[in-house]
């Protein structure tokens, strides 16, 4: 097995994972369950008014994470053409749950994330405290590693292999290794860029020090962290993994799949949040201007008739 063929099915099992886990908290039928949740940590009192502007960047952004979601669920042609959808679907799925996420800050906050970097920021933020499991998963440090966000029974094990086939008793130990290894890499880059500004030593490997130094000075990591980093490799230089990597068909369909459910999850978080802030308006404008519904894309569908939304 090709060190692609290892990466890709390191993705396919933390993306499966993450499905057994929200099935194993909230059950096959989650949605409901999530959405109950989700109205309970984002309800007010009072509606946040938006101006008119942001309003329509608001649905111009949703409207955005749906259609991206419906090319992420667009049955391929022929059998083969999976290998190079995945390369394009990781991307689809950074880019449909930060849209979502980005209509959810501009409600709530009122500002638009300026960059990739504000959005993950605001993302380990809301992990803390408004994000629902597994969302809420998130590493503190990773000389601990501190890992918070996992059930109050999870208790970390060595030696998970990443050929195993995640199951619900190991659901959350793949999440605990995504997110701690996203870390890994985090600090690793922050000790190359403390290498890179200092002339004379670029022949030298980034020093312990230097990278220990720099752990508690980022933000928590999510898994949010681990989508971008998906994303990243998939658009800068580690494409292949996603398109040549795999030894069947099999893991490219896992995968496509998983990330199909992480996207419909995170979408139903983000539009529950909306609703709960008390703009369920602004998603019936939004579904109300494109051409997506119930029968074109049937997630959507289900979780407009959470938010109310009118046929």
């Amino acid at each position: 097995m090709t060190s692609d063929d290892w990466a890709l099915r390191h993705f396919r099992n933390y993306v499966s994972a993450f499905r057994l886990a929200v099935e194993g908290c909230y059950g096959t039928d989650w949605r409901l369950g999530l959405h109950e949740r989700v109205l309970t940590g984002w309800s007010t009192d009072a509606e946040r008014r938006m101006t008119a502007e942001k309003r329509a960047r608001a649905s111009q952004l949703m409207r955005a994470a749906w259609y991206t979601e419906y090319q992420l669920r667009w049955p391929l042609a022929a059998p083969e053409a999976i290998e190079f959808a995945n390369q394009w679907a990781v991307v689809q799925t950074y880019y449909a749950v930060s849209s979502a996420a980005q209509v959810a800050i501009l409600v709530v906050t009122d500002n638009e994330a300026k960059n990739h970097q504000s959005f993950l920021n605001q993302m380990s933020d809301w992990a803390a405290n408004r994000l629902p499991y597994p969302l809420s998963t998130r590493c503190v440090r990773y000389e601990s590693p501190e890992v918070r966000g996992l059930s109050p029974s999870f208790r970390r094990e060595k030696g998970l292999v990443a050929a195993a086939v995640p199951t619900h008793a190991n659901a959350e130990q793949y999440l605990f290794t995504a997110v701690r290894t996203t870390r890994e890499n985090q600090v690793d880059e922050r000790g190359k860029e403390w290498l890179a500004k200092r002339p004379g030593r670029v022949r030298l490997s980034p020093g312990y020090r230097a990278q220990q130094d720099s752990d508690p000075k980022l933000r928590p990591t999510t898994f949010f962290n681990f989508l971008w980093e998906m994303r990243r490799r998939a658009n800068y230089g580690g494409a292949d993994v996603f398109v040549a990597g795999g030894i069947g068909r099999a893991d490219h369909t896992a995968l496509l799949e998983g990330l199909a459910f992480l996207t419909d999850f995170t979408l139903t978080v983000f539009e529950s949040a909306v609703a709960a802030r008390g703009h369920s308006g602004l998603l019936q404008e939004a579904m109300d201007s494109c051409r997506l519904g119930a029968t074109t894309l049937p997630p959507l569908g289900e979780r407009a008739a959470l938010w109310g939304a009118k046929a």
